[in-house]
């Protein structure tokens, strides 16, 4: 999972926690995010007094965070990295569509004191995405992307593969083929869109 923040002058918002899903081992690459994550309140809690003393301990004053962790079965959070930036994965983008907050506006407006709008309506209560992780495979042709970017609450369909393209090991997120993001009323709505506009946008390959 990971934490989104936002720090303003030295304070800390905490905006979302995404869940994630990746390969397992050994290369761990991430194949899906939604948010916000499904824990308990006092998880919940738990995650932000972690996250928010560790961007303290760093003397963190301005800008966005992004902070990996996991939880131990009896429900409190390890702490894996933090980078005082977006989250990558167009987790930013998922960020902004949920809580209507705008990273870099936000960021630049409180920095130079401006009253510029930096918060929007939100567009969803939920949101997520589902990339195209094929390996070791050609793809012999595409599906149909525009059917998939007109399924309900669609809001990106991108795949960088081709058709005959051979592809190798996923060995990491430059591997994978593109992505889709919806969004929904709630985290399982945003997820059954978005495997929805996955197979419809989905590669027929090898095997």
């Amino acid at each position: 999972m990971s934490v989104e923040t936002l720090t303003l002058d030295g304070k800390h918002e905490v905006l979302a926690v995404t869940e994630k899903i990746t390969t397992g081992p050994p290369a761990f690459v991430e194949t899906g995010h939604q948010l916000p994550a499904r824990l308990t309140p006092s998880v919940q809690e738990s995650v932000a007094s972690a996250v928010t003393a560790l961007l303290d301990a760093l003397g963190h004053r301005w800008g966005p965070a992004h902070t990996e962790f996991r939880i131990r079965e009896d429900g409190t959070p390890v702490l894996i990295e933090t980078q005082t930036r977006f989250g990558g994965d167009q987790i930013w983008q998922m960020v902004e569509l949920v809580t209507g907050v705008r990273l870099a506006a936000a960021t630049a407006a409180a920095m130079l004191g401006t009253e510029e709008t930096v918060r929007v309506p939100p567009r969803a209560r939920a949101a997520a995405i589902r990339c195209f992780a094929y390996e070791n495979t050609v793809v012999h042709r595409l599906g149909d992307l525009e059917a998939a970017r007109a399924l309900p609450g669609v809001v990106t369909v991108r795949v960088t593969a081709s058709e005959g393209q051979k592809l190798g090991r996923l060995e990491g997120s430059g591997s994978r083929q593109g992505y889709v993001l919806a969004l929904g009323d709630d985290v399982e709505e945003a997820v059954e869109r978005a495997e929805a506009a996955h197979r419809a946008a989905g590669f027929v390959v090898d095997g």
